[in-house]
């Protein structure tokens, strides 16, 4: 027992060696994005990410790590922040502050509450979440800038309010695209991730498309005879 101890700790103090020398090289170059993790040893939020605070893009993805801490609101420049795959539960009200956060991608943690201050964060454009959330406040499905909301696929039935607003972005932002390439006669279409159920008529209208991109929808229909 006590080695398989010492070894696990061994590990966690390589692990986050590694994440700290990364954390140091985006600090000497002033670098804007720090991604770590990829590394279940990692356990706690490093405190040194606390001075980085010119940062707009955050990474800490598949760690171990338990705690969002509280002073992640004070990296008031974050336009992305990503803690994917972690087992995180709750996340801090200080994230209030982040004012120019515009994706926030907190898919497969430990969180299933989404709490109402994120409906405080007016510049979120993207949000990304997972199968285990239960309840979502109807502040954060009306805010203004809000263009995606990603679930994976997953069946979000028990949330019909959710259901019912990811129906509306999608629509909105398969017309934004349809829109665009109609009026710029693109000679691509990219219509991945919409979960259109069927393939809409007016896409036979697009007579010069050499390409149509379909992939993460739920058709139920035969492509249109113009894209075969």
């Amino acid at each position: 027992m006590a080695r398989n101890r010492n070894e696990t700790l061994a590990k966690q103090k390589s692990a986050m060696t590694e994440a700290l020398k990364k954390i140091e090289k985006c600090r000497i170059s002033q670098s804007k994005t720090l991604i770590i993790g990829y590394n279940q040893y990692i356990t706690v939020f490093p405190e040194e990410i606390r001075q980085l605070t010119w940062l707009t893009n955050l990474y800490v993805v598949k760690t171990d790590i338990k705690v969002l801490p509280d002073w992640i609101g004070e990296l008031e420049e974050l336009k992305v922040l990503n803690i994917s795959y972690n087992v995180i539960r709750k996340l801090p009200s200080s994230m209030v502050n982040l004012k120019t956060l515009k994706k926030l991608i907190i898919d497969y943690t430990g969180i299933k509450k989404l709490p109402s201050f994120i409906g405080k964060l007016h510049s979120l454009e993207y949000l990304e979440i997972a199968y285990n959330i239960e309840k979502i406040p109807q502040c954060i499905l009306d805010l203004p800038k809000l263009k995606r909301i990603e679930t994976g696929g997953w069946d979000n039935s028990h949330l019909p309010a959710l259901v019912a607003k990811q129906y509306e972005l999608n629509f909105n932002e398969y017309s934004r695209r349809f829109e665009h390439c109609k009026k710029n006669k693109s000679k691509k279409l990219d219509l991945s991730y919409l979960y259109l159920g069927k393939i809409p008529k007016e896409l036979s209208d697009l007579y010069w498309l050499e390409e149509l991109i379909l992939t993460g929808n739920e058709l139920t229909q035969e492509p249109i005879n113009n894209f075969v």
